[in-house]
């Protein structure tokens, strides 16, 4: 495979690929949780969660954008025999200069090889720096650790997350033998439901696996397919909300529409926050998603900002319409579709209920298969990375590349046999995503420029050094109030 983690494939795939790999890490678990989220904690408190996660987020991508540019520059500078020293977590608030952390070559080096760093400019060039790589050149290698752990944690977070949602749904409307069942109803270890709960995430783990093991570059159709799919059951389910709204009927039963929700509840905005924040998360995932398209140093910006704006504004109508559409809101809102009727008698539903039910039911558990693979290569990505980056010597053989995929992509389903319930998943997700995007992305971002103070192809003024920073201090705030309150909550049995 080569030095470091060469890629899999050639930089030949058109950014709509990018795009749609993007697409499928954003529109993953969280947004089965959002309507709920918005029910708990008001629909006015979902409102501004969703406007600062989109400003958040956006900040956040220019300094990932950044920070890829500039690594494009040390590895450069890298490759022609230089040095990088890694900074201590006291200079990043220090004036540096860089050429005390970039050691040129011995003088005896060909000429060639010499280069000054203020010649070189900041683009996303062809090759692949994973998050866990950039941090142990920036920062060393004791802080690379700690960043690899907690980005582990997330990933697994998301993974399980994955695993519950193909197997909840899918007992939920597909009978193995008997009947079908609801697990956060009948949750009994050795029950029945349990039982089938498990049978599915053994087949899920049989086709994730393989895709996984498979790699990425070779599903290009199945993921562009299956985000299609996706993205038809979410605003069908938006359809059928504006439906039961306007026509003044229930989703699943006759009678008048008598979902109420509250109009804000301040005391839940510590779940609603970091969920709403967990659905639109895709940045440790952009040098995977992007590695394959070719003139990334172009369509780099255009894949991360389509995609967000498109999920943001898809994740807002969700979560603000379907409250006002169902009047128990589940924690898995595709849940709420399983007798879906259109106003009528669930016994004497038309054929097409039937159909729309089970394709919304459905849907999710199917599209989990095609979002698993891609957030446990992202992992692998980043693991491999630890051991086998672009600024190491030691290669990464076939075997050892098919072993890492294996850890990424089985124990989260094992573990989801145990642990099921999708709310405390997605809210602790979205206290990993705070952590590793609105901390450590940031602090890439100031240090990038430290060692490379040359202006980048993805500079703005209003996303300076000065930015990064709030967004850092905007960040350790946000973690330490949700975790506050999710203790409070419970401690006090409110979720």
């Amino acid at each position: 495979m080569g030095k470091g983690h060469d890629l899999e494939g050639e930089c030949d795939q058109k950014w709509i690929v990018g795009f749609f790999y993007i697409l499928n890490t954003q529109v993953g678990i969280g947004v089965l949780s959002l309507p709920w989220a918005y029910s708990k904690a008001g629909w006015s408190i979902g409102i501004l969660s969703a406007f600062i996660v989109y400003i958040y987020s956006s900040l956040l991508v220019f300094q990932v954008l950044q920070t890829l540019s500039r690594m494009s520059v040390l590895y450069e500078l890298k490759d022609r025999g230089y040095i990088i020293k890694p900074l201590k977590p006291n200079q990043l608030t220090k004036k540096v200069n860089p050429k005390d952390f970039l050691i040129p070559p011995q003088e005896n080096a060909e000429e060639q090889y010499l280069i000054e760093p203020e010649d070189l400019l900041p683009y996303i060039d062809n090759k692949r720096y994973d998050f866990c790589e950039i941090v142990i050149t920036l920062f060393g290698y004791r802080i690379g650790v700690l960043f690899t752990v907690i980005i582990f944690l997330g990933f697994y977070g998301t993974l399980i997350g994955l695993a519950t949602v193909f197997a909840s749904s899918a007992i939920k409307y597909l009978p193995i033998y008997h009947d079908t069942c609801n697990i956060y109803d009948d949750s009994d270890f050795d029950g029945d439901c349990r039982a089938k709960y498990w049978i599915f995430l053994a087949f899920f783990a049989a086709v994730t696996t393989s895709l996984t093991v498979l790699g990425l570059v070779k599903q290009a159709v199945l993921q562009i397919a299956m985000c299609s799919i996706r993205l038809i059951a979410y605003i069908t389910i938006l359809v059928t909300s504006w439906y039961a709204i306007f026509s003044d009927t229930k989703l699943d039963d006759t009678g008048a529409n008598e979902a109420d929700p509250d109009t804000m509840d301040f005391y839940y905005i510590g779940l609603c926050f970091p969920i709403v924040l967990m659905s639109t998360y895709f940045h440790s995932a952009i040098p995977t998603c992007i590695q394959y398209v070719k003139d990334k140093r172009e369509t780099a910006p255009k894949i991360c900002f389509l995609s967000l704006s498109i999920v943001s504004l898809l994740f807002l109508c969700i979560g603000l319409i379907v409250p006002f559409a169902v009047e128990n809101v589940e924690k898995m809102i595709n849940l709420n579709w399983y007798d879906y009727s259109a106003g009528d008698n669930p016994s004497e539903r038309p054929t097409w209920a039937y159909i729309i039910a089970g394709f919304i039911v459905i849907c999710p558990a199917i599209d989990a298969m095609s979002i698993f693979p891609i957030c446990a290569i992202n992992l692998c990505d980043n693991l491999t990375s630890v051991f086998h980056s672009h600024f190491g010597e030691r290669e990464l053989t076939c075997r050892q590349l098919t072993f890492y995929r294996l850890i990424c992509s089985l124990p989260p389903v094992v573990i989801a046999g145990i642990f099921y319930d999708l709310s405390y998943i997605s809210a602790f997700k979205g206290i990993i995503s705070i952590l590793v995007s609105g901390i450590f992305i940031p602090l890439s971002a100031i240090a990038t420029r430290k060692l490379v103070p040359n202006q980048g192809g993805y500079d703005t003024k209003f996303n300076d050094v000065k930015t990064a920073w709030g967004t850092l201090v905007f960040s350790v705030a946000a973690v330490s109030a949700i975790l506050v309150l999710i203790i409070i909550y419970l401690s006090l049995g409110d979720i």
